[in-house]
């Protein structure tokens, strides 16, 4: 069965719903910046789906046609591709006691619910860009295929040039200096790179993108914008939640944080310029670059879907022992991008 509805973020969602514990939760998610701000959701009970993708090196020649002249008959190649759904299930169960605690300011059953979403935030956020399922070290079988897993296996996914391909154009040598000596012509070529991306998504004036990286590249951005004057310069709007957000033309910038450590940060600045972990993790010394990943979101580019609001259902007391109140969470949600061109990713971004 295809997935038809319209997509809505997460936001969209709470702000349409009348049910405090989905507001409430969402809000929560929110607040810890999450990829779901930005992820196009459609509600649908289907754990997987499949369709045709095309790329746009399998285009058919156009049939020029004249008067009295059969047409020409066209195909499009397409490849097949199927996505699963993700399930974040968990129990948190709290003591009944500390429930008739009448001193405590806050709800303890709220509190557990405020800390799983905070994690969900960082584990989710983590798993969008790097989780690699065949990595039995680092990797998490049951959760999301991280858009760096994608872009370096371009046949496996679907981002290729064309059907026979082994290469993508999607992961950009950008080459850019970003130090604190930058100079208006790294500023610029810096500029050039993330149009080349936006060119490359076919939105060269980045509508319907989100670009991701970290606090410091973020900055270093701003710095270059700052180098080359006004005329380049940030646009800042507010949200539906009073929140400001930073764009750069069309294009959302958005520092997607830190792990769960609080002190690494997802995507980040201790990479070779190839985009690997380069062995040196002090930033203080050597020579150190970074990414940066611009998604295409959109009905025709990279959305998802959810097999239930997320939202937690209260169980009631345990029956085994008697002595907990059990809540609920089993939400699922998927990732998947009918077009190739949905996201890119840019490398070699150094910033000492």
């Amino acid at each position: 069965m295809p997935i038809s509805s319209t997509p809505l973020t997460i936001a969209d969602y709470a702000m349409q719903s009348n049910d405090p514990a989905i507001q409430k939760i969402t809000l929560s998610i929110l607040d810890n910046g999450s990829i779901l701000d930005d992820l196009p959701l459609v509600t649908n009970e289907q754990l997987k789906v499949e369709g045709r993708r095309i790329n746009g090196g399998d285009l058919p020649a156009t049939g020029w046609g004249r008067v009295n002249k059969a047409p020409s008959e066209i195909k499009t190649t397409t490849s097949s591709y199927e996505e699963q759904v993700a399930l974040v299930r968990e129990i948190i169960q709290v003591d009944r006691r500390l429930l008739q605690q009448k001193n405590w300011i806050e709800d303890p059953i709220e509190t557990q619910l405020q800390g799983a979403m905070a994690a969900h935030c960082y584990d989710m956020n983590d798993a969008f860009f790097h989780n690699d399922p065949a990595d039995a070290t680092n990797g998490n079988p049951d959760a999301w295929i991280g858009l760096k897993t994608r872009v370096k296996n371009p046949k496996l996914y679907g981002l290729a040039l064309n059907s026979d391909a082994t290469t993508t154009n999607l992961d950009i040598a950008a080459g850019a200096t970003l130090t604190t000596s930058m100079t208006a012509a790294n500023a610029n070529d810096f500029l050039e790179a993330i149009g080349q991306a936006f060119a490359r998504l076919g939105s060269s004036d980045g509508k319907g993108c989100v670009a991701y990286t970290n606090w410091l590249v973020k900055e270093r951005w701003a710095r270059a914008i700052r180098i080359l004057g006004s005329g380049g310069g940030f646009r800042i709007d507010q949200d539906a939640f009073g929140r400001m957000v930073e764009q750069y033309r069309q294009c959302k910038v958005r520092d997607i944080g830190f792990k769960k450590d609080q002190n690494s940060p997802i995507i980040s600045y201790t990479l070779d310029s190839s985009g690997n972990e380069n062995g040196n993790p002090s930033f203080s010394s050597g020579t150190n670059y970074s990414e940066m990943y611009i998604v295409r979101y959109g009905p025709n580019h990279f959305k998802g879907w959810q097999t239930n609001p997320l939202k937690p259902e209260y169980l009631g007391r345990s029956t085994e022992t008697g002595t907990y109140e059990n809540v609920l969470i089993d939400w699922g949600c998927g990732l998947y991008y009918p077009n190739s061109r949905s996201f890119a990713r840019l490398t070699g971004l150094r910033i000492n």
